[in-house]
């Protein structure tokens, strides 16, 4: 399994900016409509290039197929769900919130992708494949920082840092799913000190005065 984020091969190719490059956003956004509406297996090219203004011949000069246009949404969305808000000043309490707050926020502006990605994946090869490859990043970056924190002394030596990245990282992404796919009700600050309260307890990070929310 990667540890890093894979490029993004059409990105790469076109560059920002570009008239190319703006076909290609149309018919992302048009993608994410259309697999919203007609779930990702049912969806046809065709009516991604009409509902994106284009022919199909224009959606085949940039994707080979609907599995490689839902690849570059991923792409392009991951590393928003990766990044964290954490900053320098914070306890290791805080700096859990901060992350978790953040990955929240970017799972919420993603929700669509993240259903219809989940659906793909069930039933695709290719799709599952790519959900496992996006796993890596979050698992090693989860893993460097409870391995950071036990070396400080900061969290219990006694946890496989390997095995608490799996178990925390599958909590908080499965809890995403159900508040911003599924539609289960939740209450922000209530689910953003929830989550984080388990994952720092589950370590053994103790909460300091500076730590109430």
């Amino acid at each position: 399994m990667s540890t890093e984020l894979p490029s993004n091969p059409v990105t790469s190719r076109l560059g920002s900016g570009t008239r190319a490059f703006r076909t290609v956003r149309q018919l992302a956004e048009a993608a994410v409509e259309v697999f919203e509406e007609s779930g990702f297996h049912l969806a046809q090219v065709g009516d991604i290039a009409e509902r994106a203004g284009v022919s199909r011949a224009t959606f085949y000069n940039y994707f080979a197929s609907k599995e490689e246009l839902l690849r570059y949404l991923v792409l392009e969305a991951f590393p928003a769900l990766l990044a964290t808000r954490e900053t320098t000043d914070e306890t290791p309490w805080q700096r859990v919130r901060s992350s978790t707050d953040a990955y929240l926020r970017a799972y919420e502006q993603h929700a669509t992708l993240m259903h219809v990605w989940s659906e793909a994946a069930a039933r695709n090869d290719e799709m599952a494949g790519l959900l496992r490859d996006m796993r890596g990043p979050f698992l090693a970056r989860t893993e460097r920082s409870i391995r950071r924190l036990q070396e400080q002394g900061l969290a219990s030596s006694a946890l496989d840092a390997t095995y608490a990245a799996h178990a925390l990282t599958g909590m908080v992404s499965n809890f995403a799913y159900t508040w911003f796919v599924e539609g289960v009700a939740y209450e922000r600050d209530r689910a953003v000190e929830t989550l984080t309260t388990l994952w720092a307890c589950s370590l053994g990070i103790e909460k300091e005065p500076d730590d109430l929310p």
